[in-house]
């Protein structure tokens, strides 16, 4: 495992009308809890539709563009809440030069050490590792669906590879999202229908906390990673008093 090559990826998306607040600061925000808690990271990579970006942040290792041109989603899914860019997160696929993926959405927070993620020998038996939404009874999911803010991707014969991509930007561009949910229906989807070639693994909760349960200070200090997945984006409440916001600057300001 001498060679064994893992990546951290960011994705920053903008699409005109949808702005949801996700800038360079957020990024920032990801990457300095990171480092907070980690020593030894993985190269961090920034996947981005925007043109000629510049970062000068020295702790994002690589700038990627999204390929936007072969997205081309039915009129249909645009009136998603998400658009086009709900679907530029599948560029993660068309990463092929690492073993393992460690996949951040930029609404995130790390607040532990999580190196495990990126050690080969930890996270290995399952092609994605992923938090499973059925165990959250208040979602009410009748079966598996996974959520994938935070993702752990092993490299195979079938994934992180150009045909496996090229898959999933077909389903993008012919396949209505059965819930409005754009990328995750899609991921959700494709890693399903190649069962014993590509198999999910249940991703721990504490490595995916969603700040709506965190009910307790128990629950704050079992999470590794919260999960600001509610709207609005915390940095955008206006509220003082928001139970989101005091908990996102609360992890912020604990560096």
């Amino acid at each position: 495992m001498s060679n064994f090559k893992a990546c951290i990826v960011l994705s920053l998306q903008y699409e005109q009308g949808l702005n949801y607040g996700y800038n360079l600061d957020a990024v920032k925000n990801v990457v300095d809890t990171l480092h907070k808690y980690n020593v030894n990271i993985p190269p961090i990579i920034l996947l981005t539709n925007y043109k000629d970006l510049v970062v000068d942040n020295k702790r994002i290792t690589e700038v990627r563009q999204v390929q936007t041109k072969l997205y081309k989603p039915r009129p249909e899914a645009m009136a998603s809440p998400y658009g086009t860019i709900g679907f530029y997160k599948l560029d993660i696929f068309s990463i092929y030069d690492y073993d393992r993926i460690i996949y951040l959405d930029l609404d995130v927070l790390t607040k532990q050490n999580i190196s495990e993620l990126w050690n080969p020998q930890q996270f290995n038996k399952n092609s994605v590792y992923a938090f499973n939404e059925k165990n959250i009874p208040s979602l009410e999911h009748t079966g598996d669906y996974y959520n994938f803010g935070v993702m752990v991707i092993n490299r195979s014969e079938m994934l992180l590879n150009e045909h496996m991509y090229k898959t999933m930007i077909m389903f993008a561009n012919t396949r209505l999202p059965t819930k409005g949910e754009a990328e995750k229906d899609i991921l959700n989807y494709v890693l399903n229908a190649y069962p014993g070639l590509v198999t999910i693994g249940n991703l721990p909760q504490e490595y995916n906390y969603f700040v709506t349960l965190l009910n307790t200070d128990e629950d704050f200090k079992r999470a590794k990673i919260i999960h600001f997945s509610a709207f609005p984006k915390p940095w955008r409440i206006k509220n003082p008093n928001s139970t989101v916001k005091k908990f996102y600057y609360r992890v912020l300001t604990e560096i």
